[in-house]
């Protein structure tokens, strides 16, 4: 069965065939070559978007960003002018007709 390929992939699979191997893929010197920036398999006009290096993952036992807010979970504690603002928006949005 034949894989689709992102258009990316399919750029690093040509380099592949190019070189003899991954490292010559890394070192290449064909530099007017029109593919040779995204010849490691990736775009790099898209460096920066998304997961960030320098993001800390939770220790052992804690709560990542996303679970804590799941959980109802505020940096710095609660604060009740924000919850009460954060429900008079959600009842207007419901009373628009939103659907969440």
């Amino acid at each position: 069965m034949n894989k689709i390929l992102t258009p990316i992939k399919a750029i690093r699979r040509k380099c592949l065939e190019c070189s003899e191997n991954a490292k010559e893929v890394k070192a290449c010197a064909i530099n007017d070559c029109p593919l040779h920036k995204f010849r490691l398999g990736t775009n790099p006009a898209r460096k920066g978007i998304g997961v960030s290096k320098n993001m800390v993952k939770p220790k052992k036992g804690q709560l990542s960003g996303r679970k804590q807010a799941k959980e109802g979970i505020v940096a710095g504690g609660s604060d009740p002018e924000r919850e009460e603002a954060g429900r008079r928006l959600h009842s207007i949005f419901i009373k628009q007709g939103g659907d969440l």
